[in-house]
């Protein structure tokens, strides 16, 4: 009597092995488009919420005078800060940060020009004025992942430097 495999025992281990071979890759592949997904989403909602983070931060230290506000837009804004202009503005689904010169009626002269968030779905300010006085700020920020929209709204309240202690 011999002893060992038949060619046949051969072929049916080797397509058993395939196939668990082709089951544990394939979980594999799954797993990581999917985590792949969920890193992407994370990661677009951490620029989302740094951006309004930026954003809130920038214009807690703006200038409630009216004349150091150069551009008040639904869509963007600018107005000086120290020794620069600083604006803000929603462009092709971007949140936008620009940062130099800023001509009033002319544009831009100079900048540097930062992308805070993408994929944003809508965005606009809101401006509260009391004469010559901005008083406060609000807006919105709408960003669309797959199928959740995340929406934050912010207002800012303007006061006088040197009335704050």
């Amino acid at each position: 009597m011999k002893s060992g495999f038949t060619l046949i025992e051969l072929l049916v281990y080797l397509a058993v092995f395939s196939i668990m071979l082709f089951v544990a890759f394939h979980f594999v592949a799954a797993t990581h488009v999917r985590f792949m997904g969920a890193s992407r989403r994370s990661n677009q909602q951490m620029y989302f919420y740094t951006a309004h983070q930026a954003m809130s931060r920038m214009l807690e230290r703006a200038s409630p005078a009216k004349k150091s506000w150069k551009k008040l837009e639904d869509h963007e804004l600018v107005f000086h800060d120290n020794d620069r202009d600083v604006g803000f503005a929603f462009d092709k689904k971007r949140l936008i940060k620009k940062t130099g010169i800023y001509n009033d009626g002319l544009g831009w002269r100079s900048k540097h020009t930062s992308i805070l968030a993408e994929h944003i779905e809508d965005f606009h300010f809101q401006y509260d004025i009391i004469g010559d006085v901005l008083v406060g700020i609000s807006w919105e920020l709408m960003a669309k992942h797959g199928e959740k929209t995340y929406t934050i709204k912010q207002y800012v309240c303007l006061r006088n430097r040197n009335s704050i202690r």
